[in-house]
């Protein structure tokens, strides 16, 4: 069965009327074809499928003050009248206050829990820094004392065969 021409057999065919299909018929022959393509798209796709998604789960998680309240929403323009126009210019006024002011308190927010966890991060990594600094100190001092001793005990059998 060559595998890069179009499948030929007597079976139901998939396509017709000038449509093109990955695999024309569908007897034996083209249900094994059928099955070896398909993995290979299904596969593909599900990489597709996986990196296009990683945006959109990466999106679902943004942090949230829970301090600031809600979010101003934007005002819709409506230009249609001078008077819809007038009334349009004094809720973007008035966005822009609540945005400034939200904003702010985001910022705020963030900075003080973005200094929280680098404080904490800082305790924990020195926290484990001593410890290894500890550990190491111990084996250091466990080897010159076992390298003085080994050197004693050495030299005195030493001058004992003498």
């Amino acid at each position: 069965m060559p595998e890069d021409g179009p499948l030929l057999c007597n079976g139901v065919c998939s396509g017709g009327a000038g449509q093109p299909a990955l695999v024309r018929c569908l007897d034996n022959k083209g249900i094994l074809a059928m099955l070896q393509k398909g993995f290979l798209l299904a596969s593909i796709g599900g990489l597709v499928a996986m990196v296009a998604c990683a945006p959109a789960h990466a999106a679902e998680r943004v942090w949230v003050p829970s301090a600031c309240g809600a979010e101003p929403d934007a005002p819709v323009v409506d230009v249609s009248t001078v008077e819809k126009y007038n009334a349009s210019v004094d809720k973007v006024s008035a966005y822009e206050k609540a945005a400034r002011t939200y904003n702010a308190c985001v910022s705020k927010t963030a900075v003080k829990e973005e200094t929280a966890i680098s404080n904490d991060a800082r305790d924990k990594i020195a926290y484990i820094h001593d410890g290894s600094t500890t550990v190491q100190q111990r084996i250091g001092a466990n080897f010159t004392q076992l390298t003085t001793a080994l050197k004693a005990g050495g030299a005195k059998l030493q001058k004992a065969a003498h």
